[in-house]
Order: C-alpha cells, then structure tokens, then sequence
C-alpha cells in the first residue's frame, strides 16, 4: 500500500504491479503479509476498500528506510 491510510485505488495499482512478487512488503501489495503477493492480497484490498486503516507494524519502516538512505546519499553530494 501506498501508506496514506486509505484504502483505494492506489493500492490496487501497487497489489496489480508487486503481483509475484519476491520477498515483497506491504509496499510492494503484500497486505496480509503472507510472504507473498497473490489474490489473497486482492481480496483483503476489495474487503477493505473504501476505509481507514493502519499499515501494519513495520511498513512505515520499510518505505523510511529507503527514503532515509537516499537523503543521505543527497546530502553527501551537496
């Protein structure tokens, strides 16, 4: 999921694109984190669609960690 808290439209793009996806996140589609990104993911994205929700624990951490490393490497070259 795209972690904006909704269930919507973005996430279905995101589940469409990590669709067999190797060792995927909850970013990649992954939204009941069995490990692997199939149509149990689709159908927890249709039962859930249209409300708020949390990302799971750790997902925020998995989109900072790249985001954190990349404004690192910025800042290096400034």
């Amino acid at each position: 999921g795209n972690l904006n808290g909704l269930v919507e439209a973005g996430d279905y793009t995101i589940w469409a694109n990590g669709f067999g996806a190797a060792s995927p996140q909850f970013t990649d589609g992954d939204y009941n984190g069995d490990g692997v990104v199939n149509a149990g993911d689709f159908t927890t994205w249709a039962n859930n669609f249209g409300e708020t929700v949390a990302a799971p624990e750790g997902a925020a951490n998995a989109l900072a960690e790249p985001i954190g490393l990349y404004i690192s490497l910025l800042a290096g070259f400034c």
